[in-house]
């Protein structure tokens, strides 16, 4: 008669920790890249009176207010025809930390933005959620191999209680 071997709970143990470890790394790294672009305004220009923006069709950008008044906003693309847009609240409001809705663009290649007032133009690296996505895989990951791991101990507490 063939005894079964007991369960291998290390390697699902090692395995959970690499993806934790995998997760964290990750999640500085981007945060750490997230962080310094905002503080070199690598994702957002103003507009004060006058920006220029290089966009490809279809690519959003988004229009923030600084202040609570009312500024309207004219882009004005090398190539297109011009739009006027109002922007949205505040980007950096109290009241609320979302971004402004996006506005896919219409035209290929660079722009003026012109403003009455300061506004925020966010380009579209801002809108990127590649690395929300990962992140959440990788937690889903985790959260699986969690389940995976609390199985294969139980399944070892039977296998050492069972009657020999």
């Amino acid at each position: 008669m063939t005894r079964k071997k007991p369960p291998r709970v290390l390697r699902w143990v090692l395995l959970l920790l690499l993806v934790w470890v995998i997760t964290l790394g990750y999640f500085l790294v981007s945060s750490e890249f997230l962080i310094w672009s905002r503080v070199f305004g690598k994702d957002e220009v103003t507009a004060d009176p006058v920006a220029r923006v290089e966009l490809e069709q279809g690519q959003p950008f988004g229009l923030a207010a600084r202040n609570d008044e009312h500024v309207e906003c004219q882009v004005v693309p090398d190539s297109g025809e011009v739009r006027e847009f109002v922007p949205d609240r505040p980007t950096y409001s109290r009241r609320s930390s979302r971004l402004p809705a996006p506005e896919p663009a219409w035209f290929s290649g660079s722009a003026e933005v012109r403003c009455t007032g300061p506004t925020t133009v966010l380009l579209p690296e801002r809108y990127d959620r590649t690395n929300l996505y990962v992140l959440g895989g990788l937690l889903g990951a985790s959260g699986l191999l969690i389940v995976v791991v609390v199985v294969q101990i139980t399944r070892r507490v039977r296998f050492a209680n069972r009657p020999r």
